[in-house]
């Protein structure tokens, strides 16, 4: 379903030469010592002094070659976003002849991270979704990057990105790129303009209108409102067994609907047949619909509470992180690679090709994103969206409120006793 981009939730998951030689200085004619003949005894004739030898012309200075730098960098990306990384590394070594790339692939990140544990493999330079950096940071097998990069250059990553490498007050990996984000997709032949609230999105569903997955966790989360309604803590333990998870819950099965879709492809197909009106679902919906004929639109999830807040959909993303024995002109090498590939210019080719959304906050407000109403609204919500801290299991959460929630929507529980197993089941 996904395009391979989050393993996660297995829905989708310079070099620089040091610097040059100081030229060697010609020696002149005129600061050399001066050649003095030894005068003869008297009464001898006196012999012509000798010429001094001239001086020896040095050969010029060898002129330095540029160090060569081998910059090992592993990835898993799937075939087309693979051969576009082959594309900007040959970029890359253009700008930077003197640094080598040397690409190696990966499978399955398990496999990865035990490689590396067990000292198996070179690295310099990894891309992975975010329990790989987790696991590197936590066995001390990756740099932060905020002891790597400037502030300056870090803020022009947007937060929501940053949030989920963040970690004991450091940032272990750049955001790649961001997503997983809900969205709501509306039919424009049977509606004139999507749902803005809350309210008008429970009519919609009262009248059958309304395609969601109401047994997947998943969709509950965007109605976890205010300060409460993060998954964790502070010190990452689940926060599930509190006002804002019994309210998200009401809300949840106030848009199931009379008649809900038994699952998620249910639900998809229906909207895809024209049967339903509008849609949640998955920012990876986008590419699946863009092969249809089906007048689609999408929207921002309305607005909710008495403030009219913003709904707030889970957000995951992939990281690149440098290895912790990178140094030296490695690390030069890493940094510079890791500028260029995450360049606005290089984030803005691979949304058009692969709708990937930018981590850039330049890339962001660029035209290319304002002036495209999918990208635009995808980029506004999931900028409103929620990301969970570097060591929060995200996969263990979710199935932990899943039986209860499945409990709730049959009647079984009420929403004050499905937060409190959620809680309990989640420690």
């Amino acid at each position: 379903m996904k395009r391979c981009l989050f393993a996660l939730l297995l829905v989708f998951l310079t070099a620089c030469a040091g610097p040059p030689l100081a030229p060697a200085t010609r020696p002149s004619a005129q600061n050399l010592p001066p050649t003095t003949a030894t005068p003869a005894p008297l009464l001898k004739p006196v012999a012509a002094a000798t010429p001094p030898e001239p001086p020896a012309t040095p050969s010029p200075p060898a002129t330095a070659t540029p160090e060569m730098t081998r910059l090992v960098v592993w990835d898993g990306l799937p075939a087309a976003q693979s051969a576009k990384l082959d594309e900007d590394i040959a970029a890359f070594q253009q700008y930077f002849p003197h640094t080598i790339i040397e690409r190696q692939r990966y499978n399955d990140q398990t496999t990865l991270i035990t490689a590396i544990l067990e000292g198996r493999v070179n690295y310099d330079v990894i891309l992975g979704a975010s329990g790989m950096v987790f696991a590197l940071q936590k066995t001390r097998k990756i740099q932060p990057m905020n002891e790597l990069f400037s502030p300056g250059f870090l803020d022009g990553f947007i937060g929501v990105g940053l949030n989920s490498a963040r970690l004991d007050g450091r940032i272990w990996g750049l955001p790649d790129t961001v997503g997983f984000h809900l969205l709501l997709f509306y039919n424009q032949d049977l509606l004139d303009a999507p749902p803005a609230t809350l309210k008008d999105l429970a009519q919609l569903a009262a009248d059958g209108g309304l395609a969601l997955n109401s047994y997947d966790p998943l969709w509950l989360l965007p109605w976890l409102g205010g300060d409460d309604g993060r998954l964790v803590d502070d010190a990452g333990r689940p926060n599930l067994n509190t006002p804002a998870m019994v309210s998200a819950l009401e809300i949840h099965k106030n848009l199931r609907g009379k008649t809900p879709p038994p699952d998620y492809a249910a639900g998809r197909n229906l909207f895809a047949a024209g049967q339903a009106a509008a849609m949640i679902n998955g920012e990876w919906a986008i590419g699946e619909l863009e092969n249809t004929s089906l007048p689609w639109a999408v929207a921002p999830l309305p607005v909710f509470g008495k403030d009219a807040q913003a709904a707030r959909p889970l957000v995951l993303g992939r990281y690149w992180v440098v290895g912790a024995e990178t140094t030296g002109r490695r690390a030069e090498a890493a940094l510079s690679f890791l500028e260029f590939i995450t360049a606005p210019e290089r984030q803005l080719a691979r949304l058009a090709a692969f709708g990937l959304l930018p981590t850039r906050r330049s890339a962001l407000t660029a035209p290319p994103v304002l002036t495209n109403p999918v990208w635009r609204v995808s980029a506004q919500q999931m900028q409103a969206g929620r990301s969970v801290p570097l060591n929060v299991d995200v996969n263990r959460l979710l199935t932990a409120m899943r039986g209860p929630l499945e409990q709730f929507m049959a009647g079984e529980l009420s929403a004050e006793e499905a937060a409190r197993q959620m809680q309990e089941q989640a420690k």
